[in-house]
């Protein structure tokens, strides 16, 4: 029998691989809760007209943007790196062109929309929520495009202080 060699196992990437995925947990969380805290609170403080207008302009809102999602999200955190590993900074680039010219097809949709109920009645709540989501949407969406842009390079850690700035400005 030959001299044992001794079995040595380096885990240290598994240590950073699981402090990665303990940071988009963590980032996962924070940008959810951001979401339901506003809910929370909005269902409080809003009468059940302005919270039924902003549940609607909201499903609005998720609506569009997954339009955004399905045409750029997925496909940037798939084929980016599979892709365009070697030039991701020219690759993002293209794709925050692309954002700029979907989200602005999508918020002139929500407006169109705001503007077609102003026409019925300028001053339901349900306008100004439309309107409002029309507004608000090209920058959550560029807001989730940086999230996914860094996940893609692999750093959670920007993405939750990302996070932590939104629940913050929310």
């Amino acid at each position: 029998m030959g001299a044992r060699l001794p079995l040595a196992i380096d885990l240290r990437p598994l240590c950073a691989s699981g402090v990665r995925s303990s940071l988009a947990v963590l980032d996962q969380s924070v940008s959810a809760g951001s979401g339901l805290i506003l809910n929370v609170l909005l269902a409080r403080w809003l009468g059940p007209e302005f919270y039924g207008a902003f549940a609607v302009a909201f499903t609005c809102f998720l609506f569009a943007s997954g339009f955004h999602n399905v045409l750029l999200l997925e496909p940037m955190s798939v084929i980016g790196p599979a892709s365009h590993s070697s030039r991701l900074p020219r690759y993002f680039l293209s794709q925050l062109k692309v954002h700029f010219v979907l989200a602005g097809i999508l918020s002139a949709l929500l407006l169109l929309g705001g503007a077609g109920l102003a026409v019925i009645d300028p001053h339901h709540p349900l306008t100004q929520a439309v309107l409002g989501s029309g507004i608000a949407l090209p920058p959550l969406l560029l807001f989730w495009l940086a999230r996914r842009m860094v996940y893609v390079l692999q750093r959670p850690s920007s993405a939750l202080l990302a996070s932590a700035l939104y629940l913050l400005l929310v």
